[in-house]
């Protein structure tokens, strides 16, 4: 083949190709247009689908009653800042008339001289009374000399005469009136007590009536009956 024949067909090509690319060169370019996919459509992951549920949205709340509207009288009597800085009358206060108490006991004249007497000496004592549970009925009265009381001893004071009770035989004792008795075996304190049901032969020990009454309580108890 000579050089001349395989020249020829290149030659006779070149300005096909070149018409081809001018041709391509100057079409307007077609720009793609860019796919956006919306936030929304989104696939949400497992720990953002938690976060939502757990998040709730925040609301106002209002109440549920509203207050109430004012009464007509309030209303129609409405009250000026003058008449609210009035002074009103101060109310009298109600006396109620209550019953004196019973004295727990009572001391004689002749139970008051030797009080005092005890209480002029230079070791001066107070005489506590109290119930001890011995002897034949069953409760016994207790005077021991003390220096001073406990806190909760009652202290009963009369013509600058004081003497202390233990308050667990204030019940028994109450409305008791102490005396002093002198004889010639004996110089004691005795005492008159309404309260005394029954007594021993000797008279050292006692029963009060609330004593005979719960006793007899429990005798129809343990009887059925």
């Amino acid at each position: 083949m000579s050089l001349q024949r395989a020249v020829a067909p290149l030659t006779s090509s070149a300005p096909i190709i070149f018409r081809f690319a001018s041709s391509q060169s100057s079409a307007p370019l077609r720009q793609c247009s860019p796919i956006i996919r919306q936030f929304s459509s989104s696939r949400i992951t497992g720990a953002e689908a938690k976060r939502k549920m757990q998040t709730s949205t925040w609301q106002t709340y209002t109440l549920s009653t509203p207050p109430p509207p004012p009464t007509a009288r309030e209303a129609a009597l409405p009250v000026t800042e003058a008449e609210a800085q009035k002074s009103k009358p101060v109310k009298k206060r109600r006396h109620f008339n209550f019953v004196p108490l019973k004295k727990t006991i009572s001391l004689s004249p002749r139970a008051v001289e030797v009080l005092r007497d005890l209480s002029n000496q230079p070791e001066a004592k107070l005489i506590k009374i109290s119930v001890a549970n011995r002897g034949c009925s069953g409760s016994a009265y207790d005077l021991k000399y003390v220096e001073k009381g406990a806190l909760s001893d009652i202290v009963h004071e009369q013509d600058v005469v004081k003497v202390l009770i233990d308050p667990t035989a204030q019940l028994k004792i109450i409305g008791s009136t102490m005396d002093w008795v002198e004889d010639r075996l004996s110089a004691k304190f005795v005492f008159d007590n309404p309260n005394i049901d029954k007594s021993c032969g000797c008279g050292e020990s006692f029963m009060t009536k609330d004593e005979s009454a719960a006793r007899e309580a429990e005798k129809k108890a343990s009887k059925g009956l």
